[in-house]
């Protein structure tokens, strides 16, 4: 399971550093952009030297492919369902709602068939 952003084992009541912020977000950014790219089998290598950061943080903030895949997708799927929500309207709550169902169903199927999919073109041969 990733690490909660920004965490650096600090004593209770200690601020972290801003800058495992950063690096959590510039990893999130760069295995996008890798996932994209390549697939979900992009290297993680790749996906840390893009971030600018060494193996060792992008395993400490994820310690699994699955985990990096998995808050990749709900990333997108969170924005994606920010610019549906925000609606006064009921059917708008519901157009939110139902969108968000379909988007959680999508990112389970995506996590059991990770291996299968490439993201830049859909389903890989």
């Amino acid at each position: 399971m990733p690490r909660a952003p920004g965490t650096t084992g600090a004593a209770p009541g200690r601020s972290d550093r801003a800058d495992p912020r950063r690096n959590y977000e510039a990893l999130l950014v760069a295995a996008a952009d890798a996932f994209t790219d390549v697939g979900s089998s992009a290297s993680l290598e790749d996906i840390a030297r893009r971030a600018g950061v060494g193996i060792g943080t992008l395993y400490r903030h994820f310690p699994t492919r699955d985990d990096l895949i998995a808050e990749v997708l709900d990333q997108s799927t969170a924005a994606i369902i920010a610019r549906v929500g925000g609606h006064d309207q009921p059917f708008g709550m519901f157009a939110a709602t139902l969108t968000g169902c379909f988007f959680f169903a999508f990112d389970d199927f995506l996590l059991r068939f990770a291996d299968r999919v490439d993201f830049s073109l859909g389903f890989a041969a």
